[in-house]
């Protein structure tokens, strides 16, 4: 798989994920707010997922943006900003290696 094929997916699975997620939430807004408990608390644990959905978003992010700019290839073409590879105060404890790359790429394959 050539690079610009796993950065199509990638961005394509981006897409995927962040139209799901605005359905959940307009699911989650047209619920009453007189709900009871285990109703609000089902509807906190999939406001968590989607959080975490997040994170696992902008870490793809990451990924397209660095393969982007080692391979000399325009990333303008999918609409990731140039923040994705490093956010500001982030302490890089989430930042995928190089290896790490590689080996995601290589499951997609």
């Amino acid at each position: 798989m050539n690079y610009e094929k796993a950065l199509d997916e990638l961005f394509s699975a981006i897409e995927y994920s962040e139209q799901n997620t605005h359905e959940i939430f307009e699911i989650i807004e047209t619920v009453s707010v007189d709900v009871d408990n285990e109703l609000s608390s089902k509807l906190m644990d999939a406001m968590n997922l989607i959080q975490s959905h997040d994170i696992y978003t902008q870490k793809i992010q990451r990924v397209i943006n660095f393969i982007c700019t080692e391979n000399n290839i325009d990333s303008s073409k999918y609409n990731i900003a140039s923040s994705a590879k490093h956010i500001h105060g982030d302490d890089n404890s989430e930042t995928m290696s190089a290896d790490d790359i590689e080996a995601l790429l290589k499951q997609m394959a």
